[in-house]
């Protein structure tokens, strides 16, 4: 443990930790992750007297989220600790019961202390459970005094207010990392910071913003959100108009996006219930944004009345788009959240994500592919009718900006069956190689920490 250098501690129920023992044990310590999903009180000193002294703790990063700890023990880390440049304070308890003591906070005072040690940090953070995100002023000292050079900023906020969008906006094309932790859940409509600021920000490599729910209708940029083709044959499909105003899409510019934490909803009710919802955000997410590497997405519950609510839920039939993500080629974690619903899934809907090279893909997964994506010609054929419609009522769809042409190109099936009858003819090539990080996988509840994709397709009971 004397040679450990990260250290990584997250944990769903309540408990103590002696954070002061892990200090000693692991003298080398430069990144330390400490947070629970509930609370989590930290007991000890963190460090001695004779550490605070010496002052040659190693820790360059520091995170704390949703714990309890007294404040003077936090600014006798920082003493001891002269190479830290990240420090993140996220969500701090106040008080408790158990430890028989008021536990308080004082954010002007740990920035003086920083002052007083003449610290200037990459990252700094410190908000409180039960506070309201930073006031203008607060934010201006933070961007001034603490971290003037930083490029990864944390808000205690579901959302982007007008004083965050001010703070960055005195940092244009800087900021690599944006972060919004919060316990309420936000959701955004039409005129959204978040949205704008995704649509002006290139230089973005990080955003996690999973209570800061985004709407759906930014992602549909063709509006083809009403297509319906979710039928066993053409004979069920009705071809909606679209009847939305809410103006010219953007795209966002952060295409080289690492990692995305993000939630989605919509006006209405219909968000993630057809096929063509999920072809919408597989579609997107893989052209616009092809380097992702961790990505996160969170549908939540719909609130219709006091006693119904619908549970939003990603498509993973064929027919849906889940292979479109088969073009991040750098994906290493992929977790969608939502809920399960009762839809019987055929082992074709799966096997596109089984190795060609191993016996795993078999000549009757190949015909059974065939025999599915077969019917879908009059699905297609459908789509063409809806097209016709929306292009002769002249429905002004996407500000394509300074979007390049390939984008525009790439983007011009989002949404459609079309879309993902090309990725399965690029998949069955002989030169396609499918994931080569060998992500983990996660969907719905089920499926824990998530599979490899082998194990993840074995995961599910065919034909329920």
């Amino acid at each position: 443990m004397r040679y450990l250098t990260r250290f990584h501690l997250g944990t769903t129920y309540g408990c103590y930790v002696e954070l002061d023992k892990i200090l000693d044990a692991c003298p080398l310590l430069e990144y330390v992750y400490v947070g629970s999903s509930s609370d989590l009180a930290l007991i000890g000193s963190l460090v001695s007297a004779d550490l605070v002294k010496k002052a040659n703790l190693r820790l360059r990063s520091f995170t704390l989220e949703n714990t309890r700890i007294s404040q003077a023990n936090l600014e006798d880390l920082i003493s001891a600790a002269p190479l830290l440049d990240h420090l993140q304070l996220i969500g701090l308890r106040q008080d408790t019961v158990s430890l028989r003591e008021n536990i308080k906070y004082d954010r002007k005072r740990i920035m003086g202390h920083l002052t007083t040690l003449q610290r200037t940090l990459s990252s700094f953070h410190f908000s409180v459970f039960d506070e309201e995100p930073l006031t203008a002023e607060e934010l201006q000292e933070t961007v001034s005094r603490i971290c003037p050079r930083s490029q990864e900023w944390t808000f205690w906020s579901p959302t982007l207010t007008p004083g965050m969008v001010r703070c960055l906006s005195h940092l244009p094309n800087v900021v690599t990392s944006l972060e919004l932790n919060h316990v309420q859940r936000s959701y955004n409509g039409i005129d959204c910071a978040l949205h704008r600021y995704l649509c002006m920000s290139p230089l973005l490599l990080h955003l996690k913003a999973p209570k800061s729910s985004y709407l759906f209708d930014h992602l549909d940029l063709h509006r083809r959100s009403h297509y319906i083709h979710s039928g066993p044959s053409a004979k069920d499909i009705q071809v909606r108009p679209y009847t939305g105003t809410t103006g010219p899409r953007e795209i966002w510019a952060c295409r080289r996006l690492r990692t995305l934490w993000m939630a989605l909803h919509d006006q209405g009710v219909s968000l993630l219930v057809t096929p063509t919802h999920s072809r919408i955000l597989f579609g997107y997410l893989s052209r616009v944004c092809p380097q992702l590497v961790d990505v996160r997405i969170f549908a939540p519950e719909i609130h219709v009345s006091d006693r119904q609510k619908i549970y939003p839920s990603f498509e993973l039939r064929l027919h849906g788009g889940f292979c479109l993500l088969a073009r991040l080629r750098n994906l290493e974690n992929l977790q969608l959240f939502s809920f399960d619903r009762n839809i019987a899934y055929g082992r074709h809907d799966l096997s596109w994500m089984l190795p060609v090279t191993k016996p795993k893909l078999t000549s009757a997964d190949r015909a059974e592919r065939r025999e599915k994506t077969a019917e879908w010609a009059s699905w297609i054929a459908v789509e063409r009718t809806q097209e016709e419609w929306q292009w002769s009522n002249h429905i002004e769809t996407v500000d394509w900006g300074n979007t390049t042409p390939e984008l525009v190109r790439d983007l011009q099936y989002l949404g459609m069956l079309k879309d993902v009858q090309l990725m399965l003819r690029e998949i069955e090539s002989r030169d396609f190689e499918l994931w080569p990080r060998r992500p983990r996988i996660s969907v719905g509840p089920r499926h824990g920490f998530g599979y490899q994709q082998e194990a993840f397709v074995d995961s599910f009971t065919w034909d329920k």
